[in-house]
This record gives C-alpha cells, structure tokens and sequence, in this order.
C-alpha cells in the first residue's frame, strides 16, 4: 500500500522561479488546521511531522508545540515558496489575527476538570474533541481548525455533540501525533478502534448559536452575547470562567461540599426544564464536558438577571464579590465591567410567605401531570399533583386536602422547590447524602444484571463512579440484599410491600362480654 492510497495526493504546483518545491503535495481542505494539514504532508513524504518541521521548515516542534497556531509570518513564506500556497489560504489554516485571552487555546477551557483538578492537569495538548460524521464525511480525514480551540463542544455542520471518548472502550481520546513526533491517527490510542464508528448526539439551538458567537468574537475580537451586549474577547472569556467557576469549584469541608453533586442535579434538572428538554434528558448530557459548559453558560446568557440568582440559591454559593474574590489575576477595569454585568448577584432571593409565587408560576400544569403518570414512586406522584393544582389556582388548603397532607407540608415544599428547584421538592431530605429514587432504581438495575455486582465495595465504587456520591456502607448493603439474585425456589421482590403490626395470636372473641 502506498501513500498515495490514504492520502489524496496530487502533483505539486510548480514553484515560483529560483526556488525548489517539495517532491509531495496534499491539498489542504476547508477549514483545515494547519498542524493537520503538516501532518498529512510529511506522512506522504515518509518523515514525522517533528522532523518535516525541522529539516524543511526549521522549526524545533518539540521546544515549540504550537508553533503551528500563530506561526511567525517567516514560517508562512517558507511553506508557501516549498508548496507553492497562496500566503492568505495558509494564514486561514491559523489563528493569525484572532482575539487572544489567557489560557483561552488550553484543551478542555470550558469543561469541569479546568476546576477540579490541579494546575498540572490542566494544559494536555494532546486533547481534542471531534466530530465523527465530519471525519467519515472528508475525502481525506483531517482536523478542523474550531476544534483546536480548545472550548468548542458541538459541530456546526451536522448539530451534533463533539466525541471526547473512544467509542469502544470508553477512554478519553488522546490523538496520536499531536505532539508531532508521528502521524496524527485518528483512532483510539488505547484499542485502536476508528473514531468515525461513534453514535452522535443532537445539540441544542442555544448552544450552537452561543458557540458561533464566540467563534465569531474571537475572529473579530468582540462578542456579542444575547442580554448583555458587545464585549471584548479577554472579558468575555473572563465572565465565562466566573460562571463556570461558581457550578465546579470545590469547597472547604465546612461548607458541605459533599452536599455540591446533589445541588448540581437540581441545578442541571432545572436547566433540562427551562431549554424544554425531555423529562430525564439532562442525566444524558455530559455536563463536565465543553459541551455542558456551553450549555449552561447559554442557559446563564438566556436571561442572567432571573437565573443568575436561581442558580446561586441552588448551589449555595457566594454572592459576587465572593465570586470574583479566586480571580486574583483581573486587573481593577476588568472587574469593574464583570461587577457590572453580574450586578443581579447582588440581589437576593425573595423573602417571606409569597417567595415561591415566582417559581410555581413557572411551572406548567400539564407537564406536571405528564411527569406524574410516569413516576413511579407514590410521594413523586402525589407531589406532581398537588404543585399541577396549584398552579391551577387552587388554595393550599384545598390541595391539601386533596392529596391527605398537613398545610405546612405543602408550605415546605414550596419553599424547598423555590430555593433548589423541582427536584428538591420532589425528593425526601435526610440529614446525609442519600440516593434519589431514580438513582436506587438504576444501581438495583445494575446489581440485578450480574452476580459479580452483588457485594458491598461493588456498588460504593459503582455508586461514586457513576452518580458521584459516596453512601455508606448500610445503605449499599440493603441495596444489595434487596436487588441480588433470590436463591433457588425463592422470589425476589424489587419494592417489598409495606406489613402493618401482626395482630395477637388466638381468637378476638370475648367469652364474658360482662354484666
């Protein structure tokens, strides 16, 4: 097999008078990065992309990795006189005269991990989100240059979510050749599998117009976000990282943190409701990704002045000047526009009686009563009902009433569901991180399906893995027990019936009814 059968090769252009050509030429494709484009070229030349920089274009690729984004216009006219390129189709393979922010080019800008993990962790050049239908389009499979920017989540061309996970095994996709010492190949590094064998997710509206407005305010050096108005490529990065610094920054353990997934939930549920997602949809959206973050700051820009403030009652977190207290490296006009534009953090929620008024009147009746005739717990489906009847206009007494509680338990869940959303309103506190029904569902589903699963450490690993929690020991026991495979002869019940105290033995009848 020859070069020529992967690769589309075609004859050089000839090369200006006085000068000497390469013996190999790959066109470059639309929207095509540089660095891929290398790559494809010293491939066909039977060199590494590190030693073509070297011997060809004098570039030391290992002391200067991204050379390749904002290459000196040096490097442009030697490329052109050994390709024969034009210099304006080689300097729209680069981010030559894009906008430029701290950190804004560091893979994964928008995702969790950039407030989760250490400094260290943070800069993996080897990190890349792509779009397979794009790569099993392409006549030659090559990397776009959005999604070298390193917070792009979605693909404009087909409305899909961008793959940041081998579709066979899971890992996270580390492409080979990025750091130039071979030919970047676009399979899994781990199990080889092909990058383009990946099941798509449709992405919502809000995020792709928010992702091509910031792709635009980097090109032009302003954005211009829905409800705030124009800003400057550096403030509009440093907004972003205010908000998506206040959903993933940890705590000090005298701030509960163990209490944050749990508030995250409510907060994604809310988000899944308000861009008119399907029920359950938000559990499937990766949320520590660069798509979540554009989710949610999307979600954020939608309307900042009402839901800036939801956001912060249900993460319990600081208000704005606590906000903006981590970011030591604004100068003072930076922050003095972001106070400006966050100054709805300031207010607080509503107090009082009617501080829920708002938040039912946002809820819709009959998705409330749709949601309840799917439920399959009695005290989610007696809850749905009353908030639907509510927001009917029925009194509280008169709901009360209807579903057999007390006027302050309706009150209670009131006040819980305008301070953490639907979900706290619909769930049972306890004075511990505990399971959620739908959470008890899916790990006794998974402790059922195999019997390797039915211990103790499986389901604390399973539990921390997956939901993000830690419970204790009783509880994955009871899950255990409840949900393992019932001996031989015997019938395992998922949800065991409630018995009432065993009458006495013997008759009830009174011999001697008395004088």
């Amino acid at each position: 097999m020859s070069w020529s059968d992967l690769f589309e090769v075609s004859a050089s252009p000839m090369p200006a008078p006085g000068r000497i050509g390469l013996p190999g030429h790959v066109a470059p494709v639309e929207g095509e990065a540089l660095l891929s484009w290398v790559a494809a070229i010293s491939a066909v030349l039977g060199m590494t992309p590190r030693v073509f920089c070297r011997d060809a274009l004098h570039i030391d690729a290992r002391q200067n990795p991204g050379w390749w984004r904002r290459p000196a216009s040096v490097t442009l006219e030697r490329i052109g006189s050994l390709t024969g390129l034009d210099l304006d189709h080689l300097a729209g393979m680069t981010l030559d005269g894009w906008a430029v922010a701290p950190g804004d080019d560091d893979p994964d800008r928008f995702a969790a991990k950039r407030w989760t993990s250490g400094t260290d962790g943070r800069k993996r050049l080897a990190r890349m989100d792509v779009c397979t239908l794009c790569l099993a389009e392409a006549r030659r499979p090559h990397l776009r240059l959005n999604w070298t920017l390193g917070w792009t989540g979605a693909c404009p061309c087909h409305g899909t979510v961008l793959t940041s996970r081998c579709p066979s095994c899971g890992t996270r996709l580390k492409l080979r050749g990025l750091n130039a010492s071979e030919p970047i190949d676009l399979r899994c590094g781990r199990c080889d599998a092909v990058l383009s064998d990946t099941q798509n997710i449709p992405a919502h509206p809000a995020v792709l117009a928010l992702q091509a407005a910031l792709i635009a305010g980097k090109h032009s050096g302003t954005v211009i976000l829905p409800g705030i108005g124009a800003l400057d490529w550096p403030t509009a990065m440093a907004l972003a990282d205010v908000l998506l610094a206040m959903v993933w920054t940890r705590r000090p353990k005298k701030k509960r943190d163990h209490w944050a997934p749990r508030q995250r939930d409510r907060l994604f549920a809310a988000i899944g409701s308000d861009m008119g997602m399907a029920v359950g949809a938000w559990e499937r959206i990766p949320w520590k990704e660069n798509y979540g973050g554009l989710l949610l700051l999307a979600w954020l820009f939608g309307d900042l002045d009402q839901r800036l403030p939801r956001a912060i009652a249900t993460l319990r977190t600081p208000r704005l000047e606590g906000l903006l207290g981590p970011f030591t490296d604004f100068d003072e006009p930076t922050r003095d526009r972001l106070r400006a534009i966050l100054s709805a953090a300031r207010s607080r929620s509503p107090q009082g009686r009617r501080a829920w008024k708002p938040w039912l009147d946002g809820l819709v009746a009959a998705d409330l009563r749709e949601q309840a005739a799917r439920e399959r717990y009695r005290h989610r489906r007696q809850r749905l009902r009353a908030l639907a009847e509510l927001r009917d206009g029925a009194s509280v007494e008169a709901v009360a009433a209807l579903v057999g509680v007390d006027i302050k338990t309706i009150y209670r869940w009131l006040h819980r569901g305008a301070a953490d959303g639907l979900e706290a309103a619909l769930e049972r506190p306890t004075g511990k991180p505990a399971l959620t029904s739908a959470q008890a569902e899916a790990l006794g589903k998974w402790i059922a399906l195999d019997h390797r699963h039915q211990n103790r450490k499986a389901v604390l690993k399973r539990a921390r893995e997956t939901l993000g929690i830690d419970i204790n020991g009783d509880a994955a026991t009871k899950l255990v027990v409840k949900h393992r495979k019932p001996k031989r002869g015997k019938r395992c019940r998922l949800w065991a019936p409630k018995y009432g105290p065993r009458r006495g033995a013997g008759s009830t009848h009174d011999p001697a009814p008395g004088p």
